[in-house]
């Protein structure tokens, strides 16, 4: 695989660079060019489809989580008498990119909401993230081994 590339890069310099008499010296014949082409477009197909399928589509359980968390935000703003405009610039991000937010688009990274909830003063929240694991202290305790003493011997 890693030839492949390395001909592909090959290939992509000298047609970038026009430089035909080196095109000519790593493929001596159209055979091996055709072949380069065939497997790029395969490999380009491949990424391409790649990225379309990976996951931005949550379970609806989630989505509907995502799009109260966007609905909170969006009342924090309003209550503090803030435009999309104003929190954007505050967060750096782009207004768009707010809107997103307050829709519950999945696709904004973390960061940009810990930026939203810093720029509404609402950081501290971050912190209450998986703070109450019920479930995993359930599961932590019940794999400690518990030790049993040996008998007294008389």
């Amino acid at each position: 695989m890693a030839i492949v590339i390395d001909n592909i890069v090959i290939l992509l310099t000298c047609i970038l660079r026009l430089r035909w008499r080196n095109f000519r010296k790593h493929f001596p014949s159209i055979h091996h060019i055709i072949n380069i082409f065939i497997i790029f477009a395969s490999l380009n197909e491949l990424l391409v489809m790649a990225k379309n399928t990976m996951g931005t589509k949550l379970p609806r359980k989630l989505e509907q989580k995502m799009e109260l968390m966007g609905e909170q935000i969006k009342l924090a703003r309003l209550r503090r008498n803030l435009s999309i405009a104003q929190v954007a610039e505050r967060a750096t991000c782009s207004p768009l990119t707010i809107a997103r937010i307050e829709k519950g688009s999945p696709t904004v990274s973390i960061g940009i909401y810990a930026r939203v909830l810093y720029a509404l003063q609402l950081d501290d929240d971050l912190l209450l993230i998986a703070k109450e694991d019920a479930l995993g202290r359930t599961l932590q305790d019940l794999s400690l081994k518990h030790r049993q003493r040996a008998s007294k011997k008389e």
